[in-house]
C-alpha cells in the first residue's frame, strides 16, 4: 500500500506543529537547514542535525510495517502511543516504538499492535535535501484513514467591520473531505502575539463574527488556519488589518477624515462614503490607496455619518460573503452643534426667531433645509427649496435647535429657539 499525500508534504521543523501523515499517504520532502537542540531522547540517533516532525492518528487497530526509501541517506525515530498530538513533553526513551540510523537509504519501521484513537510521533534527520517515498508493506492498521489530504493553503478573504461595530472575518471555502473547520485569531493586546479566537467547523458558513471587537475604537488584525481530522494544523493565512476611521471638525465646520489603510488586499482606489443615516449613505469622493485623509469642505448639515470603502478581493470563495462588493471601514458620524454658529451664506434668511408654529426660511439660490437637535440627531429635513419657504415646526419639542441651509454656494447654520 503506498502512502500518497496528493504531492509533497512538507514535514516541519518544529516538534509543536506536525504534520499527519495518514495510510494512504506518499511522499515527505525534506529540507536541511534548522539545527536539532537539547531536548528528547532521540535514541539511536546519537547526534541527530535537522528536524522534521509528522504523527498519525490510528483508525484502525493492528501492525503496521512501512518501508521508507530515498536517494541518499536518512534517520527515522517513532515514539508513542499518545492521547494526542501534544506529546513533546512526553517523548522519552522508555517510547521509543522503532529507531532506524543505518546508513542506508532504504529503511523499515514497524508499529506493533497500534490501537484505535493513539497518536505516533516520528521524526526524521537529514543532511541531504530529498524525498522519502513511504509504503505500507504489511499489517492491518491504518494511520488516519482516508481522511488526511493536503491543505488548501487557507486564506482570509476580507475583514468588514458591521453596523453594529463588530469586525466580520470572512476566510475562502475548502470542501476538502479532510477538513474539519478553520481557527480564526486576533492579535492580542502585545504585537505579533495571537489569540485563537474561534473554530468554525466544515458545515458552517465560511464567516466568523468577532462580537468581542469594537471596530470604532481600534484597528485589528486577523489570520485562519485550518484543523484536519487528524487534529492537523496548516500553515497560517495571510494577515489582515482592518481600516479605523477618524472624523473631526474643522475650523468654518469642515470635516477632516484620517484613516489607515488596510492591509491583506491589493487595492487601487478607497472610496468614501458619506450620508445624513448610516442607511442612506451614498458614495461622496475617490481617492488614490495611498491617500489616508480627506477634508470635507462642504459637508452636510446637522449630522452626517462617514465611511471608508475598498473593492472586494477578486477570487474570494467564502460562501457566506458573496453578496458584498465592498470592504468598509467602521462608520463615524460627525455633528453640528450651537458653538459653531456661522453664517456662511450672507443672502439667506430665517424668521420668526424665536418661533412657535412657523418659520420662514429665504435663500437666493436652490437649497436644502436641515434642522437637528443639541444631540446632532436629524428632526426635519426640507429638499428641493425655492425662494421664501415656510416650515411647520409645531410638532417639534420646545427648546433649541440648529438650523443648516445647503446650496451650491456652501452651507450656513443658525441658532433656532422653539418656545
Amino acid at each position: 500500500m503506498l502512502l500518497s499525500f496528493s504531492g509533497y508534504l512538507v514535514a516541519q521543523t518544529d516538534c509543536a506543529h506536525p504534520v499527519p501523515f495518514c495510510t494512504p499517504g506518499g511522499s515527505v520532502l525534506l529540507a536541511p537547514g534548522n539545527t536539532v537542540g537539547a531536548g528528547p531522547s532521540y535514541g539511536c540517533l546519537s547526534s541527530p542535525v535537522s528536524a522534521y516532525w509528522m504523527y498519525t492518528r490510528i483508525t484502525t487497530a493492528g501492525n503496521i510495517d512501512l518501508q521508507l526509501s530515498s536517494s541518499v541517506d536518512f534517520s527515522i525515530i517513532c515514539w508513542g502511543p499518545f492521547p494526542g498530538t501534544g506529546f513533546c513533553a512526553n517523548i522519552s526513551a522508555a517510547n521509543i516504538v522503532a529507531c532506524d540510523d543505518n546508513a542506508t537509504s532504504t529503511k523499515t519501521l514497524s508499529i506493533p499492535s497500534a490501537t484505535v484513537g493513539a497518536y505516533y510521533a516520528f521524526m526524521f534527520s537529514t543532511q541531504t535535501p530529498q524525498t522519502v517515498n513511504i509504503t505500507q508493506v504489511g499489517g492491518t492498521g491504518q494511520g488516519c484513514g482516508t481522511n488526511c489530504n493536503e491543505f488548501v493553503p487557507p486564506a482570509v478573504c476580507y475583514v468588514n467591520a458591521d453596523d453594529n461595530v463588530h469586525n466580520s472575518v470572512y476566510f475562502n471555502h475548502d470542501m476538502n473531505a479532510a477538513l474539519a473547520g478553520t481557527i480564526i485569531y486576533r492579535e492580542s493586546a502585545v504585537t505579533n502575539v495571537w489569540d485563537s479566537i474561534a473554530y468554525v467547523p466544515l458545515t458552517a458558513p465560511d464567516v466568523y463574527v468577532d462580537t468581542a471587537s469594537n471596530c470604532n475604537q481600534k484597528s485589528y488584525r486577523y489570520y485562519v488556519q485550518r484543523l484536519d481530522t487528524c487534529d492537523g494544523r496548516s500553515s497560517n493565512s495571510g494577515i489582515h488589518k482592518t481600516i479605523l476611521l477618524q472624523a473631526s471638525l474643522g475650523v468654518s465646520n469642515v470635516v477632516n477624515l484620517s484613516w489607515n489603510n488596510y492591509t491583506g488586499i491589493s487595492y487601487n482606489t478607497q472610496y468614501i462614503y458619506r450620508g445624513v443615516s448610516t442607511s442612506s449613505m451614498s458614495l461622496y469622493a475617490q481617492v488614490a490607496s495611498n491617500i489616508t485623509s480627506y477634508t470635507d469642505t462642504s459637508p452636510i448639515g446637522g449630522t452626517a455619518y462617514y465611511r471608508i470603502a475598498i473593492p472586494k478581493p477578486t477570487g474570494c470563495t467564502s460562501n457566506a460573503g458573496n453578496a458584498d462588493t465592498l470592504v468598509y471601514s467602521n462608520m463615524r458620524q460627525n455633528a453640528v452643534s450651537g458653538i459653531y454658529e456661522l453664517s456662511a451664506l450672507p443672502d439667506w434668511s430665517l424668521s420668526p426667531n424665536p418661533a412657535t408654529h412657523t418659520i420662514k426660511v429665504n435663500c437666493g439660490l436652490p437649497y436644502s433645509v436641515v434642522i437637528t437637535d443639541m444631540q446632532g440627531r436629524t428632526v426635519l429635513r426640507r429638499t428641493g427649496l425655492h425662494g421664501e419657504t415656510t416650515i411647520a415646526v409645531n410638532d417639534l419639542d420646545r427648546g433649541v435647535y440648529m438650523v443648516s441651509i445647503v446650496c451650491e454656494r456652501g452651507t450656513g447654520y443658525k441658532r433656532l429657539i422653539l418656545d
